[in-house]
């Protein structure tokens, strides 16, 4: 269970993946419940199943791109998630600290935009300067 798991159906050009044997059929869905434990196994959403069962040929190249997408994907993923639960990543993120400064007094404090920046900008959109 430490690698993705992604079953795609090849030659689909010849046969579809509707059309064949009911035992088959019954195989390939077994495979794809074995993947998917393995997606709900690495924190997945069993709403994934689309990406666990692919089709494609590569006479037509139909689906060849959407399986290389779906396989670099998984493993993008995985790869980030075990480098956020390293401790490595976790040393790190614990020195940290956002600041969110609260408002010391009432007056307000409008954005500065300095003269040079308007001129500037003004050029660049053919306007005249102020």
């Amino acid at each position: 269970m430490n690698k993705p798991l992604i079953v795609f159906c090849n030659k689909t050009d010849l046969q579809s993946l509707k059309g064949i044997a009911e035992d088959d059929k019954k195989l390939v869905m077994e495979m794809k419940a074995e993947a998917m434990k393995t997606v709900i196994g690495q924190g997945g959403d069993a709403a994934e199943d689309k990406s666990v069962l692919l089709t494609m040929s590569t006479l037509t190249e139909e689906g060849v791109i959407a399986v290389k997408n779906a396989t670099c994907e998984r493993l993008l993923d995985q790869r980030v998630e075990l480098k956020m639960k390293s401790i490595k990543v976790n040393d790190y993120l614990n020195r940290y600290h956002v600041a969110m400064p609260k408002p010391g007094d009432e007056k307000e404090r409008p954005p500065r935009i300095s003269q040079v920046v308007l001129e500037v900008k003004a050029k660049k959109h053919g306007y005249q300067a102020f």
